[in-house]
């Protein structure tokens, strides 16, 4: 299934999450199942974020009465090259639609001192993570 994706670099990867929360949050029902209902403009955006991101882990959760459900963390960043991961989830997404997302940033510390720094210094970035469920 091939599904029309815009580009949201307008609002970037945290805008593309916040909307797509906001609306889960107003109360506006995610369609889910195997894409049997057009996906939602905020669900569009949040896949296409997803080129921007790899994934670090996933996990299947099978629920009694409901759809099955797909549990990613991607790590957002741009320049890193694909994994086979990132394949073997893609294959594994194929048909589902996001249904809720959760974001996490938090600090990484690099020590640098053994670059030839006379002296020891850390070097800090943001690593935003996101959480998707996909059913």
């Amino acid at each position: 299934m091939s599904l029309d994706v815009p580009n949201v670099t307008r609002r970037g990867f945290l805008g593309a999450i916040a909307a797509f929360t906001a609306a889960v949050a107003s109360g506006v029902r995610m369609p889910a199942g195997i894409a049997k209902s057009p996906p939602l403009p905020a669900q569009c955006d949040l896949l296409a974020i997803l080129k921007d991101c790899r994934v670090e882990s996933y996990a299947h959760e099978f629920i009694v009465d409901s759809y099955a459900r797909l549990n990613v963390t991607y790590r957002h960043a741009p320049h890193e090259p694909r994994t086979t991961l990132d394949d073997l989830v893609d294959k594994a997404r194929e048909g589902r639609l996001p249904i809720s997302a959760s974001v996490q940033t938090h600090i990484e510390s690099i020590d640098v001192s053994e670059f030839g720094s006379a002296q020891e210094r850390d070097v800090v970035r943001p690593v935003h993570t996101v959480e998707i469920v996909f059913a």
